[in-house]
């Protein structure tokens, strides 16, 4: 009973913790544009990658 009560008051103190930090700004602006900027002529994407033959036997 006594681990319980503890580890509630952990998960409050936690829960307070993350609030605060979220109230403070912790996360960015998640509903804006995915990109700030235009990307060049002829650039990929981030993450893109080049598509490889896989050889055959």
């Amino acid at each position: 009973m006594a681990n319980e009560a503890l580890a509630d008051a952990i998960k409050q103190s936690k829960r307070a913790s993350f609030l605060s930090w979220l109230a403070e700004g912790g996360l960015p602006d998640l509903t804006g544009p995915a990109h700030t900027e235009e990307p060049s002529a002829g650039a990929q994407p981030s993450g893109a990658r080049l598509a490889t033959a896989t050889p055959t036997t």
